[in-house]
Order: C-alpha cells, then sequence, then structure tokens
C-alpha cells in the first residue's frame, strides 16, 4: 500500500520480494501460481507415496472423504447431475487451496483478492445457466415468471436480481470472510505473538476448510436448481 511517492508499506508477511514488479500490479496472480505449483508438486509426491493396494490412514479418510461428499452431491445433483461433480469438487479444490494462504506463515490467500473469487462465482453463474438452456431451451427462462402468470411483472424482476446476486454473494462472502481472518491473524500476532495467535490458526484452518466446502456446495446447489423441472 503507497502512501505518498516514497514510503510503501508491506505486508508484514510475504514474498512480494520474489516478482516486485508482478506484484505489485497482480499480486493474486503471482500468489496464485505460487499456491498452484506447490500444490502440483505436492499431488505428484503424494501420488507416488500412495502407490500401494493396501490404503494408508491417511489415504482411507481422504477416500473417505471423497466418498461423503459424492454422495451429498448425489442428494443435491440428483443421477442426471453427477457428471458435474467433478466440476464442483474443482471448483472446492480451488478454493481450498487458495485459501491456504490465510493459515500459511510467508504466504498471502490469493482468495482475499475479489479478482480471485470472482473468477470461479462467475464461472459457476455461467455454467449453471447454460446447462438450464441446454436441457429446457428458452423454456428455461419460464421459471423466472413465477409459477402464476398474474405475478409474471412482479416475480422477472425478482428473479432476475437474485440470478445477478448468486455470483456475487459467493464471490464476497469468500473474499471477506478470507481476507478479515487474515487481517485477524496479522493483528493478533503483532500485539500477542505467543498464546492466542496459535490457537487462532487452529480455528482459521477451520475456516478455510469450511468456506471452500460451502462454495462447492453452493456451485452444486445452483446446478442443481438448473436441472429441476418446475413444470
Amino acid at each position: 500500500m503507497k502512501i505518498s511517492a516514497d514510503v510503501n508499506i508491506h505486508h508484514p508477511i510475504n514474498y512480494t520480494f520474489l516478482f516486485p514488479e508482478a506484484w505489485d500490479a497482480y499480486w493474486y496472480v503471482t500468489a496464485g501460481v505460487i499456491v498452484t505449483i506447490a500444490a502440483a508438486v505436492g499431488f505428484f509426491l503424494l501420488s507416488k507415496r500412495y502407490t500401494s493396494g493396501v490404503p494408508g490412514r491417511t489415504q482411507s479418510v481422504l477416500e473417505l472423504a471423497v466418498s461423503g461428499l459424492r454422495n451429498q452431491a448425489y442428494d443435491v445433483l440428483g443421477s442426471e447431475g453427477m457428471k458435474y461433480f467433478p466440476v464442483a469438487m474443482g471448483i472446492g479444490l480451488y478454493t481450498l487451496l487458495f485459501n491456504v494462504g490465510d493459515i500459511v506463515p510467508f504466504l498471502i490467500a490469493p482468495t482475499s483478492s475479489l479478482n480471485a473469487t470472482l473468477a470461479p462465482a462467475l464461472f459457476i453463474f455461467v455454467l449453471y445457466n447454460y446447462i438450464g438452456i441446454r436441457k429446457y431451451g428458452l423454456h428455461y427462462f419460464k421459471r423466472f415468471l413465477g409459477p402464476v402468470p398474474a405475478m409474471a411483472p412482479l416475480m422477472l424482476p425478482i428473479e432476475i436480481i437474485s440470478h445477478i446476486a448468486r455470483p456475487v454473494t459467493l464471490a464476497v462472502r469468500l473474499f471477506g470472510n478470507i481476507m478479515g481472518g487474515g487481517l485477524l491473524l496479522l493483528i493478533l500476532l503483532a500485539l500477542v505473538p505467543i498464546g492466542f495467535p496459535v490457537a487462532l490458526f487452529f480455528i482459521e484452518g477451520l475456516k478455510v476448510v469450511l468456506q471452500a466446502y460451502v462454495f462447492m456446495l453452493l456451485s452444486m446447489v445452483y446446478i442443481g436448481t438448473a436441472l429441476e423441472d418446475d413444470h
């Protein structure tokens, strides 16, 4: 953050020295690239480690988590929508990885930028409307008119606003939670370096996972509603 032409104040925990010029203009892109590379290397190493026929404890826990998410996705999307489950999982993984910087020293979460949260939110917005139009054609837009034709003039603007609000609320909710949590950690670390901030890291870790789960779940809900037959 620039105070004047000669004075700069930088985030106390960052890696701006790695890419100073790119960081000034597109810090969330730089952070995202670093997180993506680290995640790719980490997944590659894990794939090499867990190749035996007998799953270990960690692999069993991960398989159980994925199985639970798949079962929940079936309840939300139905059998027809399960082909979009990998998309929802990808969005959830993207959100989780980009949230992790909120609790890792020397990292900044890319999702503490509204640009990084608005991109997947807009993707889901375009995707679920495309799915609905592909299945129902122009009849998809009849749901915007409400169940009673006489109420169409009232329901149409309400439905349009509610649909436009979906990507906005998805993006702003994630951005606000991650940005606020990161600032709170920095303030507490500056005031009380030992003790309470350490415990807060665990709470922030749960929040990071929860926010990714909520983003993924709402994405599945929007896709599921687009597949529903309102007639």
